[in-house]
């Protein structure tokens, strides 16, 4: 079966996701024909990923955003990350002998998803091993996202895991830095494992020592040391 075409825009977006840098869009399009992409939908709530039904395959975001969160042994469920287009997701499914998933995903708004299968992924790393490399680099950034995560989680310090946010995803935009979070400050505060009213004390608290101020829905920093821990 011939995968569906790939749109002007998605192709866009590809060309900027982990997987596909340093490739041509003609390259792009070659190898996801060759790996028999497909497509999906989702609506605000739905499971991309869940424990069952298990499927090992790899999902970019086209359009939407989706919710990570880890459910504990006891039903307790922590936000581990929020994604957003062009963001990858699903790389724990994947060369791998069990059989469920780790994490669950869910939509968090109306979403379309490109999936590559392992067998799909295994194709288009033989035909090109730039593939390759960039999907060790990949899993390596996953690797340290998810140790910052842990080293945040076992702080007992609101305000350093505050800080240690803002300095992991801190963008520059015209020689300015900023934070927008694409989530709301409750779920950027669960993400945090604090509570919303400590979340705000924690920036009023940044914003009165002039180390940050807040504007339109993203956060600047007045102290870039503070944040990133150097002192210039």
């Amino acid at each position: 079966m011939t995968p569906p075409a790939v749109a002007e825009k998605d192709l866009g977006l590809l060309l900027q996701t982990p997987l596909f840098r340093g490739l041509a869009a003609a390259e792009v399009e070659e190898l996801l024909g060759l790996g028999q992409a497909s497509y999906a939908s989702f609506q605000e709530g739905d499971y991309i990923y869940r424990r069952q039904p298990y499927e090992r395959r790899l999902g970019i975001i086209l359009a939407g955003r989706a919710q990570v969160t880890k459910v504990g042994a006891h039903g307790q469920r922590i936000i581990m990350n929020i994604l957003t287009e062009g963001n990858l997701l699903g790389g724990a499914t994947l060369f791998h002998e069990f059989d469920y998933y780790v994490m669950e995903i869910t939509a968090t708004t109306a979403s379309k998803l490109l999936f590559l299968s392992q067998g799909g992924l295994e194709r288009i790393f033989q035909a090109d091993y730039r593939l390759v490399r960039n999907y060790i680099g990949y899993l390596s950034s996953r690797i340290y996202f998810l140790n910052r995560k842990i080293d945040g989680f076992t702080r007992t310090d609101a305000r350093c895991r505050v800080l240690n946010y803002l300095a992991d995803n801190l963008v520059e935009d015209q020689g300015q830095f900023k934070v927008c979070p694409p989530y709301s400050m409750k779920d950027l505060a669960a993400a945090l494992n604090i509570s919303r009213a400590t979340l705000y004390r924690v920036l009023d608290d940044l914003i009165k020592e002039g180390i940050i101020y807040r504007q339109k829905g993203c956060i600047y920093p007045l102290d870039l040391g503070s944040l990133t821990g150097k002192d210039g």
